[in-house]
């Protein structure tokens, strides 16, 4: 059976944060290149002791980003005109939630990023509580 394209011509950025759950996003790159898109795993150093970047790479048919080299990838994705069409952080933890929240911007933030985001929260930073200790809201 032929799967539809349906996403042909899509590139999403996916940022790995340092969550257990990050040794299912090979699976969500699977299924999403499956569709056409292209995928950019940008990983934090925190999510490289959990899952290998190899792994990513594997999936994703390109190499993983683990760290700045000085090109200014984060800007070629997710800055102005950028090419990215998405961002996705997966799994979103409460840390990146509240680095976000709390106005850093690093080059790893999504509020910096100009592309559409979709970040679903982590287990734990769905906690009772956690969008409130974190000062945010929306999560």
């Amino acid at each position: 059976m032929t799967q539809v394209q349906t996403l042909a011509g899509k590139e999403i950025v996916i940022g790995i944060t340092g969550s257990i759950a990050a040794v299912e996003v090979v699976k969500l790159i699977h299924a999403l290149r499956r569709k056409g898109a292209v995928i950019q795993p940008v990983m934090s150093q925190a999510a490289t002791g959990i899952i290998h970047p190899d792994a990513l790479t594997y999936a994703a048919g390109r190499p993983a980003i683990t760290r700045l080299s000085g090109m200014v990838e984060h800007v070629a994705y997710c800055g102005d005109g950028g090419s990215a069409n998405l961002f996705l952080i997966v799994p979103c933890t409460a840390n990146t939630i509240g680095i976000n929240c709390s106005g850093q911007r690093r080059p790893c933030s999504y509020r910096a990023c100009h592309a559409p985001q979709h970040v679903p929260p982590s287990r734990g930073a769905r906690e009772p509580g956690t969008a409130e200790t974190l000062g945010c809201r929306g999560y």
